[in-house]
């Protein structure tokens, strides 16, 4: 009798260690599940990656692009478009004249085309922008970076020409409108029900003194339907230990992560204002696209690897399928 109880006790112990087994196995999976074009790891602090614009034409010997980082942390269209101020003169951006004056094209800033089927180019929308101010003064002037507002959902290639005219201070000189324009490419979206179009992060300050904290912003795109809802309550921050497992971030001074938000399903789509236009439908995509609150991760020590594990619902009531989407992070070096 008693080695049939202690058989039956040690199956039991057996089946508890396997299922504890299979847990830590499947926690240390965290496989991603319905995103694709997911980076291998993201780095906190890193310099944005810029991909070269292609097929430059205009007046390059006064403004000449190079290159754009997409898309950038900025917000849902937005893209920092890099430049070269070629002959070291000052720019305004757009082709109104300042003081006074209407604008002298129907579209004041520039205008962006796209590659059709039967090769040609069609307008697409009118560009904008989100410029810089000289002396506080109303006249948007080119800088090195300028976030543009440039389609990141609509596969395809794409022609951007941008107007602009000399400035001197703050008054246009001359009568002369100058120009320039570059092709880029969206790729395809995968065959996944969202994509990873963006994720920024970056180190905050020393709160306390023994250890840093940093912040994560992504942006998402749904293919063939609007983008997922972020489960607030389903966030997870865990650091690789010497051993190579993962393991929960110790919960210091609060939470070891947290959103910078009280909504339990959130995104940031065309239907929310709440960071003014940058959030408004700007290219017809509808919901598409969106940004999420940032989420703020506790890291005490920067030479270890972290990993968040997010989950999503396909409805803002947490209904309908579900993702997961797991993200590696390092530090830049």
């Amino acid at each position: 009798m008693m080695k049939r109880r202690l058989v039956i006790g040690l199956a039991v112990v057996v089946v508890i260690s396997g299922l504890l087994l299979a847990a830590v196995l499947h926690r240390g999976a965290a496989e991603t599940s319905g995103f694709g074009q997911v980076p291998e790891v993201c780095f906190f602090d890193a310099e944005p990656e810029l991909t070269a614009v292609s097929s430059v034409e205009g007046d390059t010997d006064r403004l000449l692009p190079l290159g754009y980082e997409s898309p950038s942390d900025v917000g849902i269209y937005v893209t920092n478009v890099r430049f070269s101020l070629a002959d070291g003169k000052t720019y305004q951006a757009g082709s109104r004249r300042y003081p006074g004056g209407l604008p002298t094209q129907k579209n004041e800033f520039g205008y962006i085309e796209k590659r059709s089927d039967g090769g040609g180019w069609e307008y697409y929308s009118e560009l904008s922008y989100l410029t810089s101010d000289i002396g506080g003064s109303a006249v948007p002037v080119f800088r090195e970076t300028m976030p543009a507002c440039l389609p990141s959902h609509d596969p395809g290639e794409y022609r951007v020409t941008y107007y602009f005219r000399e400035i001197l201070g703050q008054s246009t000189v001359g009568d002369e409108l100058y120009s320039v324009s570059h092709t880029y490419s969206v790729p395809e979206a995968s065959g996944s029900p969202c994509d990873v179009l963006g994720v920024k992060a970056t180190l905050g300050g020393f709160m306390p003194a023994d250890w840093r904290d940093g912040r994560v912003t992504l942006t998402l795109r749904g293919n063939g339907g609007d983008a997922p809802w972020l489960d607030t309550g389903s966030i997870v921050w865990e650091r690789k230990s010497a051993s190579g497992r993962w393991e929960d971030v110790p919960n210091e001074a609060g939470a070891s992560v947290e959103a910078e938000t009280s909504a339990a399903y959130v995104r940031l789509a065309s239907e929310d204002s709440t960071y003014g236009y940058i959030y408004n439908d700007v290219f017809g995509c509808g919901d598409t696209i969106a940004s999420y609150p940032a989420l703020d991760v506790h890291i005490p020590e920067n030479d270890a690897e972290y990993r968040l594990t997010l989950r999503f619902t396909e409805n803002g009531d947490g209904s309908g399928e579900e993702y997961t989407l797991a993200l590696v992070f390092g530090f830049a070096e």
